[in-house]
């Protein structure tokens, strides 16, 4: 009997909320409230107090009233904060989801450089599935010196040729690009690898950032990006089916 009694005793305890000695404490002090109210009616004279409270004048029924409206006050706000809690989460991964889509569906732009003939070019790339609008690229750094820096890698060019000395810079770095459309490559001169000694300050590198909007001019998060030239005679790009039929031509060309 006392075993089972144990028990049960054992069964109440653990069915208290996680915060066992608080909970004890608040209904311990629940109890006690209706006792010190009228303690506090007898300008705090204990014996004028203990009299009500053996006299029976407390009216128990009213205060476990009351104590039954704070549970039910209090259930509710747990109530509406678990709700509120629930309903967050379920905004958040929402949003998630929407920012996931986004950037799948969003235009994602690349800047990179290949070396062909001697001469480096630049790339723009939308590699996104949709447009990229007012494309803005950046330089780490960039100040007169570079920019007469970047000029310098020209030198031997055509310089009366607006194209030729303007490139990479003068139509990417010093004006926004309006739009590129999702799969797509604007292609810059940037100058010639035997000038490439100019970028020994910059070590041999230029880095920067590119700044765009998506079809919607909504901001997309930056991009950086290394132009490293180290090793760029390595880098050839492919000749492609276009440029081997020119060549096609002009070998009969000149037989003809």
């Amino acid at each position: 009997m006392n075993e089972t009694k144990s028990n049960n005793e054992k069964n109440w305890w653990y069915q208290l909320p996680p915060n066992k000695p608080k909970f004890v404490i608040a209904i311990a002090i629940f109890i006690m409230l209706p006792i010190l109210w009228q303690w506090f009616k007898h300008d705090w004279n204990l014996n004028e107090t203990l009299v009500d409270v053996f006299a029976g004048d407390i009216d128990w029924s009213a205060w476990w009233g009351f104590g039954t409206f704070l549970v039910a006050v209090g259930a509710a706000l747990i109530a509406f904060y678990e709700l509120y809690s629930q309903q967050s989460e379920w905004n958040k991964q929402r949003q998630e989801r929407r920012n996931e889509h986004w950037d799948k569906t969003r235009a994602h732009i690349q800047v990179n450089h290949f070396v062909k003939g001697g001469t480096v070019f630049v790339n723009v790339s939308n590699v996104g599935s949709t447009s990229a609008t007012n494309v803005r690229i950046r330089l780490k750094g960039y100040d007169e010196t570079m920019k007469q820096t970047l000029i310098s890698l020209l030198d031997g060019g055509v310089g009366t040729d607006e194209v030729m000395t303007g490139g990479f810079r003068k139509d990417v770095l010093e004006r926004t690009i309006l739009a590129i459309p999702p799969n797509s490559t604007m292609t810059y001169l940037l100058g010639f690898y035997a000038n490439i000694d100019k970028l020994k300050d910059y070590s041999y590198a230029l880095e920067g950032t590119v700044e765009y909007s998506d079809l919607n001019r909504q901001k997309c998060p930056k991009d950086n990006f290394v132009l490293d030239f180290e090793y760029g005679r390595g880098m050839v790009r492919p000749s492609s089916d276009l440029e081997k039929v020119i060549k096609s031509l002009q070998d009969i060309a000149k037989k003809l």
